[in-house]
């Protein structure tokens, strides 16, 4: 009976043992899937970003591109952040007509909490920001196939154009890659981005990279890095949403929306 017991404490000793640096909670404890987390009308959506679990890991090598440090990815890892991405929830939007700078702050604040450094990638038409010019050619495709793009009806282009960027690994070179979420179907390098939103020449149509504190091509000051401004946003939408897009923007060109 003695060695029985024994042999019991040892086991159970043993047990605590192999136990004992596993952790109580799971360290993504506190965060969600991608597609768990939805905005609903009156949440506080400035720390959604905080929330999201991409599951890529949070360990990847960093490079110097344009005075930034910038993450990298291999392709496979791209592309599931692509399509994480896609599926964050809180961040599927019906009308794409504007805030296209905000929504690229957003994401590279998803990835930042999920151990990804990401950049923006901007691109303006002309010189100034004055004229409108810029229009995705996954849209043109959707118009002459007699479906609807995500904007009002007569909208033209934008002016300029934010989405954010990572650098991709490609045999011994590393690769800017642009995740142009909500638009595109797919990662595209900056050239390819350039080439798919514009209806003028590429001569026209000006490509550079920004660090992600910058919001828009015409940022002077870098902002505050780490703070969300898609509340705003969540709110315009569900505006939209509830008023349709023409009396929104009737009653948004007169200033008297609040959101």
């Amino acid at each position: 009976m003695a060695n029985e017991s024994l042999y019991e404490a040892i086991e159970g000793f043993n047990e605590v043992v192999d136990n004992a640096t596993e952790p109580l909670d799971s360290c993504h404890d506190g965060k969600r899937l991608p597609h768990t987390l939805g905005f609903n009308k009156g949440d506080d959506a400035s720390e959604f970003h905080q929330e999201v679990d991409l599951g890529l890991g949070s360990q990847f090598p960093q490079t110097t591109y344009e005075d930034d440090q910038i993450s990298i990815l291999t392709q496979e890892q791209a592309d599931k952040l692509f399509k994480a991405f896609e599926e964050v929830a809180y961040m599927k939007f019906d009308y794409l007509h504007a805030g296209c700078e905000i929504r690229a702050h957003e994401f590279a604040l998803i990835a930042k909490e999920n151990g990804i450094e990401m950049g923006k990638a901007m691109t303006m038409y002309g010189d100034e920001i004055d004229r409108g010019g810029l229009y995705p050619e996954e849209w043109e495709r959707m118009r002459k196939q007699g479906k609807t793009p995500p904007v009002p009806e007569g909208f033209v282009g934008w002016r300029y154009h934010v989405a954010p960027y990572i650098m991709v690994r490609q045999g011994d070179q590393v690769i800017p890659y642009v995740f142009d979420i909500g638009v595109a179907q797919e990662k595209k390098t900056l050239g390819q981005w350039n080439k798919s939103l514009t209806h003028a020449t590429q001569r026209e149509t000006r490509t550079f990279v920004k660090d992600r504190a910058y919001l828009h091509p015409d940022d002077r000051n870098p902002r505050q890095p780490e703070q969300s401004y898609i509340q705003t946003e969540l709110n315009k939408q569900e505006l939209i949403r509830e008023m349709g897009i023409f009396e929104f923007e009737y009653w948004n060109e007169k200033g008297l929306l609040e959101y």
